[in-house]
């Protein structure tokens, strides 16, 4: 018997050992041949059309798995139990907390009644077009400002509208916890918003992969334990990833970033030349015309082209820190990494490269970056002796971010 998918691009990457590969069903309908269907994107209210619902399926009206036995359709929410199963990996409690759901769709009429499961105080929904159930935006910033919880479960923020933000979580004073379901980027605009305000966070990414581990379980009938879930979370995140590197003019970056290139199977742009090809104009030619002003406007417009994509790792200009909004693009589906090197190795008379002349330019510029390139790094590396023994440096570097997360 076969499994059929409809609408997730994600699944077909992983857990493949449990077949779930092919995302056109209707040859599986005309054929009967298959034993369950897993729904990406479930139609609210259908519960009706299943022979035998779930209870949570019941509760929420939302079916999201099928399983087909005993000429029977069995109908079960998924994201119910992916959300429990995220909030208690991370042994999270919410009992007697005030909670915000941001959106009025298929994941909030799911997770309601997970919520009153784990004995949530108060629960209010936000939506654009209120109803008896939800509230307006205007009610949400005007009365709910002290929410401990906040989940979003929108489209606000996901790729392409990546640097947009369904509220603004810096407002919420109390807030402990947000849970968002945007999983494209790896961190949306406001996860980064969440941690910059110490708030702990749950990712889209996880509870995508949550859900997908319990439809697997349903209709292949077996059992997903946590380290082959984590396994898979670690694998996709760094899989998808991109590398940012960051640091001064001849630090190395671009002889790194091919070197990585071919050590972790993804492909090397650099900013610099996207930004040559798209105006048909040198580094120098453009600072001549515009100034560095006109130039570090041209590097926004880049990051935010580069910031929607996955698996490259992107050389970055000396200055692109000088623009906290370069980063928090890059870091939408990146890690950052600064490429350090000691002033001496620095100086160039590369005509490309018009702020590192000379050494006292060079020494300037540094000690006017070097303290924002350490703020912004997710990582710190030397490349002083041996580029290979840099590059190796790195990649372990990943690899202990990775493992050191809970989540992605």
């Amino acid at each position: 018997m076969k499994t059929g998918l409809i609408g997730n691009e994600i699944s077909e990457q992983i857990f493949n050992e449990f077949d779930l590969s092919c995302k056109r069903i209707n040859s599986y309908i005309k054929s009967l041949d298959f034993n369950g269907i897993y729904i990406d994107f479930p139609n609210e209210n259908n519960c009706e059309r299943i022979d035998v619902p779930s209870e949570n399926s019941k509760r929420s009206n939302v079916v999201d798995t099928i399983v087909f036995k005993n000429e029977l359709s069995y109908g079960f929410n998924s994201d119910y139990d992916a959300f429990m199963y995220c909030i208690n990996r991370h042994a999270i409690d919410l009992k007697d907390k005030k909670v915000l759901i941001i959106g009025n769709n298929w994941i909030s009429k799911s997770i309601l009644p997970a919520l009153e499961d784990l004995n949530v105080k108060e629960i209010y929904i936000v939506d654009q077009n209120p109803d008896a159930d939800s509230i307006s935006y205007t009610e949400c910033y005007a009365r709910h400002l002290d929410s401990q919880i906040v989940i979003h479960t929108g489209l606000t923020g996901m790729n392409p509208d990546i640097d947009s933000i369904p509220i603004d979580i810096h407002l919420f004073s109390k807030c402990e916890l947000l849970i968002d379901y945007v999983y494209d980027p790896l961190i949306s605009k406001i996860e980064q918003d969440a941690l910059q305000s110490g708030i702990q966070t749950i990712t889209g990414i996880e509870l995508k992969i949550a859900k997908i581990k319990f439809a697997t379980e349903k209709i292949k009938g077996t059992s997903i334990q946590e380290k082959l879930f984590q396994s898979v979370l670690d694998t996709y995140y760094i899989n998808q990833l991109n590398i940012v590197l960051i640091g001064m003019p001849s630090a190395g970056k671009t002889t790194i970033g091919k070197l990585l290139e071919t050590k972790l199977h993804k492909s090397f742009i650099d900013m610099d030349e996207i930004i040559v090809q798209d105006t048909h104009t040198s580094i120098p030619e453009i600072f001549k015309r515009s100034g560095e002003a006109g130039f570090r406007k041209l590097e926004t417009m880049t990051a935010l082209k580069l910031s929607v994509l996955n698996q490259k790792i992107i050389g970055t200009g000396g200055g692109t820190i000088k623009n906290k909004i370069n980063i928090d693009l890059l870091k939408l589906n990146g890690v950052v990494i600064f490429i350090d090197r000691d002033l001496d190795k620095l100086v160039t008379y590369d005509p490309n490269r018009p702020l590192s002349s000379s050494q006292e330019a060079v020494k300037k510029l540094y000690e006017e970056r070097f303290p924002i390139y350490q703020k912004y790094a997710d990582i710190t590396v030397k490349n002083n002796d041996k580029i290979e023994d840099t590059v190796e440096k790195i990649i372990c570097e990943l690899n202990r971010i990775v493992k050191n997360k809970k989540s992605v």
